[in-house]
């Protein structure tokens, strides 16, 4: 059983819905692989999921699915088989590499809520879990994520005062 107040940040249905599946697919594991990730298990929330994997030669993380909710947050058409230096701004590249590579090193759990997409010059307000991903069940090696956009006025502002929420939370037992 999860202690949900441990992940009592998560605001949003979605990220409950990976979190579960993604905890269900452990199955006893510290970590499922991605090819334990059916993303057609994932149909009501697929437009919002994203998956990675690493690259050491790049010391970074390679989109392999991106859903559409990705690419309007981000304005890029095709995020897909991109490494993440080609998506966020070269002067923020070590700072975002760092948080998404402590996913699969710690491994953890990250949550992020605000105007997640600064980083690529966007100014769309989500939430967003990163959840890591193992090819041998221990050591992370690809996450896979969820990003909901938030409806509404609030959803979209052009120079946003409000900060992001970064928040990384262990994996549960």
């Amino acid at each position: 059983m999860i202690d949900r107040g441990t992940y009592s940040c998560f605001e949003h249905r979605e990220l409950w819905t990976l979190f579960n599946y993604w905890h269900a697919k452990r199955d006893g594991r510290a970590l499922p692989s991605r090819q334990d990730i059916d993303p057609v298990d994932l149909g009501p929330i697929l437009s919002g999921i994203w998956l990675c994997d690493y690259e050491a030669e790049h010391d970074t993380i390679r989109y392999r699915l991106a859903g559409e909710a990705v690419s309007i947050a981000t304005g890029i058409s095709t995020v897909r088989g991109k490494l993440l230096s080609d998506l966020v701004r070269p002067e923020e590249f070590a700072r975002v590499n760092a948080l998404m590579l402590r996913v699969l090193t710690e491994p953890a759990i990250f949550h992020t809520d605000g105007f997640v997409y600064r980083s690529v010059g966007r100014y769309t307000r989500a939430e967003r879990l990163a959840l890591p991903l193992s090819s041998d069940g221990e050591t992370a090696d690809g996450m896979v994520g969820v990003t909901v956009i938030y409806d509404g006025p609030n959803a979209v502002d052009k120079n946003p005062s409000e900060q992001v929420r970064s928040t990384f939370l262990p994996i549960p037992e």
